[in-house]
């Protein structure tokens, strides 16, 4: 069957599927320091990228797509068999259009019934009052947040800061460029409560899909006004629809237009409630990535189509796919949640008690929130070489682990190739594949985040201390047996792992292992005279610097320790074995050299 044709007889049964959006993802990574009374809501991602009836198809395209790419490295083939899914593709477009539309709020209250969850109008754009910096140094903040602010932040060169394109644009190696429009503000009949509340029980309901309807009908609304007819309308958001992302024919051609807007940015006015919602408190938006309307999944859509989603006013358009995010969001929770709109999971742990060891790695875990003084997430971190392979970006070499194999690595944030290595190991009894998988992180490109970008935030207080990631090669272990990176509920396994090197967990001054972000800062190989960055924490005190560690042998050393059960990995014992002689100069190439362990 079709994966997006729905007959009405299919209506019950994909409605029903959106129960998964009703199961939401747990508690995030906290950035404060591990003490009673600091804030525990500190920039929690949890409920942001929500399941919809066309989630599951995607996820098993992308898993078809990636195991063509692991079989035969350099394939060039845009598109490859999906089995039941039909077909895949590889990577996502050359060039993608994105429409962001900038919305503040009304003064009505709740809903058209009268006053539902409470009692404040608005918020207007540029209300969000500056914070005070002797408490908080990491909220995004500027005296004015106009289009211009906006067509810098997504489609700027990227010569005097990044943006959302020159980043997607140095991330793929020059293979996806980003263009697109930014709508000026437009005002919603209601306050942020009527969208924002979470009445539901959960970060996100579905009362936020009424924004994306009523932020589009006041865009096209303001058009209609200008004297541009429907047919003109139509034929202005046509260049945002040339991606067919789920190939409702099922022709194969996902190069195509469906009658949806490809990619549809939401800037609301005001605080992320991730943040805390300022003056909105529990009324205010989550940022998150979501299909609007998916509970019309055969029901609405465009002739031919009925996929969901809302139309735009009487332009025969329709919008789907969105993501959402606050008036002050910074570039790391942008371009983060794009990440999600091209498929990318989150890598940090969704349990509740820990941000997995990914960390500040890669952009899906804790790389959206790398900061300077311009605040949490004004520097997105890079995406790790396993995110770059998802999405058909990477240039990668298999290795063959029985035999000696010496290979010059270029950095991840680089053209050179490879750019990482993949070690295929054993699989598990029931079939599950696994692999090493090696990258060289330099401080360049984004990777120049890593200097002093990660932090921990002071109790009580919104105050960064910051300390470095070191540079080195980075070993990951991936392995299918898991879909995602929860070692709250499975200690030292996930979907894809990075390995500490320095086993042996830092510990505060009581004899309590540090959370894991700050346990996998070292988690690089170098060479021995190579010393790790000495780490201060604030009341926890300065961790010193550690002699650099060459070599990774999975059988010689344990790198999971129940001391500090979910930092480590439970690597398989197979005998690899990987060295390095450290990094020559910042920004070259590293020597690795991989063979069959003896011991």
């Amino acid at each position: 069957m079709n994966p997006r044709r729905v007959t009405p007889a299919l209506v019950t049964v994909l409605c029903a599927l959106l129960v998964l959006a009703a199961v939401p993802t747990r508690a995030a990574p906290r950035l404060d320091e591990p003490a009673a009374g600091a804030d525990s809501g500190a920039f929690a991602e949890r409920d942001h990228d929500l399941s919809h009836p066309f989630s599951e198809r995607r996820r098993q395209r992308r898993d078809a797509a990636v195991r063509a790419m692991t079989e035969k490295p350099g394939l060039t083939s845009r598109t490859v068999p999906a089995g039941a899914a039909g077909s895949a593709e590889t990577r996502p477009p050359a060039e993608s259009r994105v429409f962001v539309i900038l919305v503040e709020f009304g003064d009505r209250l709740d809903g058209p019934n009268g006053q539902r969850y409470g009692s404040r109008p608005g918020p207007r754009h540029n209300t969000i009052p500056a914070p005070d910096r002797t408490q908080d140094t990491t909220t995004m903040w500027r005296p004015s947040y106009e289009r211009d602010h906006y067509r810098d932040l997504f489609f700027g060169p990227g010569t005097v800061a990044p943006s959302l394109a020159s980043y997607y644009l140095r991330q793929s190696a020059g293979r996806y460029s980003i263009d697109g429009e930014v709508a000026d503000w437009v005002r919603v009949p209601y306050n942020e409560a009527r969208y924002g509340n979470d009445a539901c029980g959960r970060n996100v309901c579905r009362d936020v899909w009424a924004l994306v309807r009523d932020a589009l009908r006041a865009w096209y609304d303001g058009r209609v006004a200008e004297g541009l007819s429907a047919a003109r309308i139509r034929e202005r958001l046509a260049s945002f629809d040339r991606w067919d992302r789920d190939d409702f024919d099922g022709d194969g051609n996902f190069d195509e237009p469906d009658g949806y807007l490809d990619n549809v940015e939401i800037v609301h006015a005001g605080v992320d409630k991730a943040q805390g919602g300022g003056e909105q408190g529990r009324g205010a938006i989550w940022s998150h990535r979501w299909y609007a309307e998916a509970d019309q999944v055969g029901r609405t859509g465009p002739a031919g189509n009925r996929a969901g989603g809302v139309p735009i006013g009487d332009s025969g358009m329709w919008v789907g796919d969105y993501t959402m995010q606050p008036e002050n969001g910074g570039l790391g929770v942008i371009a983060h949640e794009f990440g999600h709109n091209l498929g990318l999971p989150d890598l940090y742990d969704q349990g509740d008690s820990t941000d997995g060891p990914p960390g500040f790695w890669s952009l899906m875990a804790l790389g959206a929130y790398l900061g300077d003084e311009d605040g949490a997430g004004s520097l997105p971190g890079a995406l790790s070489a396993w995110d770059k392979l998802q999405l058909g970006w990477l240039d990668v070499r298999v290795i063959d682990p029985t035999r000696k194999t010496v290979v010059q690595l270029a950095p991840n944030q680089s053209t050179g190739d490879p750019q990482a290595l993949l070690i295929p190991l054993p699989p598990r009894p029931n079939g599950a594949k696994r692999w090493y998988i090696v990258e060289n992180r330099q401080y360049v490109g984004a990777d120049t985040a890593l200097v002093d970008g990660p932090y921990q935030l002071t109790a009580g207080k919104r105050v960064a201390t910051h300390f470095p990631y070191g540079e080195g090669v980075l070993i990951w272990l991936w392995d299918t047996a898991f879909t995602d990176n929860d070692v709250s509920r499975h200690p030292g396994e996930g979907l894809i792992l990075p390995i500490d090197i320095h086993p042996d967990p830092l510990r505060d001054p009581s004899g309590k292992p540090l959370p894991t972000r700050f346990q996998t800062a070292d988690a690089a190989l170098t060479a021995e005279s190579e010393q790790t960055s000495a780490i201060t924490l604030g009341r926890l005190g300065t961790f010193p610097s550690r002699p650099g560690t060459p070599t990774f042998t999975d059988t010689a050393t344990t790198y999971w320790s129940q001391a500090s059960p979910t930092t480590g990995v439970k690597v398989p014992h197979t005998g690899v074995q990987i060295q390095t002689e450290g990094l020559t100069r910042t920004g070259g190439a590293t020597r690795v050299t991989i063979t069959k362990s003896t011991s």
